[in-house]
């Protein structure tokens, strides 16, 4: 497993690891097992990483335990100017996203799940908090993070439109959803209302069409948003390879 940055209690990446591998064996309510966890290797210098034995549910465990988080050197700002004035956006902070989590890259970070809640009052979340189950990283750009989707019970549209208003107050530039919006007509979809809204104010909208290839369907967007999907091309691109030896090949 690989994780980029090493939180500052450890002194060391093998201490790091060693905890990691502590905490599956002590937490009962993650995983059961008769044999503990076995380290085999941590590489430091080449490349910061650690190999290891576990059963399938310490497995499990793991990978509910190391994400794409803002601890990331992915989020760092480095060469990034200040953030613009008009920018109103803040980190809404607890305490496992510290203030020194958010910089001039990661300039925003907030979660709605009143509608999730309301809908399930007694659904439990992995992460009741702004961190992402998945991850996701643009370079070079300026985010602001707002949560809406759970794995456990997905999205509901009251927890959409309340983070785009949000995103609006704050003052963004594009709203970018991985998201697809499916069985509603433009003109009752609520998302597509606030999606104009958005354009109204010079803010791009662009939400997804699917990654799943070829379902035969209408693409459900609008025509002030941009929609995003994958397709595949049916078809050879041919070319002619020329190689330092003077062989040629075709390709």
């Amino acid at each position: 497993m690989e994780k980029s940055v090493m939180p500052k209690a450890f002194s060391s990446h093998c201490h790091w690891y060693s905890a990691i591998l502590d905490s599956l064996k002590t937490d009962s309510d993650k995983v059961s097992t008769s044999v503990p966890p076995k380290l085999l290797y941590t590489c430091n210098h080449a490349i910061h990483k650690f190999s290891v034995v576990l059963s399938p549910k310490e497995l499990e465990a793991l990978k509910k335990t190391l994400r794409v988080w803002p601890e990331s050197n992915s989020f760092r700002d480095d060469g990034m100017g200040e953030i613009p004035r008009r920018w109103k956006g803040t980190c809404k902070l607890d305490i496992q996203f510290k203030s020194l989590m958010s910089n001039r890259k990661l300039i925003g970070v907030r979660y709605f799940n009143k509608g999730v809640l309301a809908q399930d009052p007694n659904i439990s979340f992995f992460y009741n908090l702004p961190r992402d189950e998945t991850g996701g990283i643009v370079p070079c750009t300026r985010l602001a993070v707002y949560k809406v989707t759970w794995s456990r019970k997905g999205s509901l549209t009251s927890d959409v439109i309340a983070s785009m208003d949000q995103a609006l107050a704050n003052g963004v530039d594009i709203i970018s959803m991985s998201m697809i919006f499916l069985g509603a007509l433009i003109y009752e979809n609520q998302i597509s209302i606030v999606s104009f809204a958005a354009m109204e104010k010079g803010v791009l909208v662009s939400s997804s069409a699917r990654n799943r290839g070829s379902n035969l369907m209408t693409v459900a967007g609008n025509p002030w948003s941009l929609t995003v999907g994958v397709s595949t091309i049916e078809r050879q691109l041919a070319g002619t390879l020329t190689l330092g030896n003077g062989k040629t090949n075709i390709r």
